[in-house]
């Protein structure tokens, strides 16, 4: 969730940035995927032990290569300042 901590403090400083279609795409699939996968943590700390919970690891790496590929794993400061540059 620190990309989308990170934008919301950055939302309640500065207000909404403008945005570009992509950007803004861009940014609600950050926002997506991190809610996703902590919704598979907490899912996961529901079921610890059973058989199934290997599982929401797998899903868990499958999400977070998906937020590292749209991310460039780069720190969230430095993703978002590029994320709304590409646009100006």
């Amino acid at each position: 969730m620190k990309y989308t901590l990170y934008l919301s403090k950055l939302i309640k400083a500065r207000g909404m940035p403008n945005m570009t279609l992509e950007q803004y795409q861009t940014t609600m699939n950050v926002v997506s995927l991190e809610n996703r996968i902590m919704g598979i943590i907490k899912t996961r700390g529901k079921i610890e032990g059973s058989k199934h919970s290997g599982q929401l690891d797998y899903l868990i790496y499958l999400e977070g290569k998906k937020l590292a590929k749209l991310t460039d794993n780069m720190p969230e400061k430095d993703f978002w300042e590029h994320l709304l540059a590409k646009g100006t």
